[in-house]
């Protein structure tokens, strides 16, 4: 059984392709989310809701299993602060080129957006490095984003963000062993990028 045919892919040439056409970011019209299709819930993912404060991720409350509440988003002017009970967590620039400021164990580290989640070449996934490993992000033709393990035979949906039938919040879905391995915090940053409505290229 082909992995990639039963997973939607259209390009059997290119494992990594959803879309006939391109994904493109925009900075001027954020991507249109539908709702998804009645399923049952694996036990092995876990929630994380991002409730709006103002309309959208960069003002939202980000609420985990057992309604605890994981980070707050809030952005003045051109500055998003990502915050968490013992502190910032990252802070993000929408300046020309959009950085990102974030802790990494005991450092401060300062990159560029469009490394943090770099675009491939073909403009059909986007990377990102955590770890030792390295993800692979893709929008599925719904709007929704699922997150693999890169080169992983065959794929494995580790993260999902989708947006609420009610507009009203985002969720992110994380199988238990993503949320294991840490990667709750860069995810989180991961939504922020890919939700923003910003070009982060």
């Amino acid at each position: 059984m082909n992995p990639y045919a039963c997973a939607g892919w259209s390009n059997p040439q290119n494992p990594w392709s959803i879309n006939d056409v391109p994904w493109r970011p925009t900075a001027l019209n954020p991507p249109t989310f539908g709702a998804l299709p009645p399923q049952t819930q694996p036990t092995s993912f876990r929630d994380f809701e991002f409730r709006f404060v103002h309309q959208n991720v960069l003002n939202c409350d980000v609420i985990g299993p057992k309604d605890l509440k994981y980070f707050e988003i809030r952005t003045i002017g051109e500055r998003t602060t990502i915050s968490r009970s013992n502190g910032c967590l990252a802070i993000i620039s929408w300046t020309l080129k959009p950085t990102l400021e974030f802790m990494a164990g005991c450092a401060r580290v300062n990159q560029k957006i469009n490394s943090f989640l770099s675009l491939s070449s073909d403009t059909m996934y986007r990377t990102m490095h955590f770890e030792g490993k390295t993800y692979a992000w893709l929008q599925r033709q719904s709007g929704d984003y699922f997150m693999y393990a890169y080169g992983s035979n065959p794929l494995e949906n580790l993260v999902q963000i989708c947006r609420s039938t009610d507009g009203t919040k985002v969720v992110l879905k994380m199988k238990s062993e993503a949320f294991q391995a840490g990667l709750i915090e860069p995810c989180t940053l991961a939504t922020i990028l890919l939700l923003s409505g910003f070009d982060i290229d």
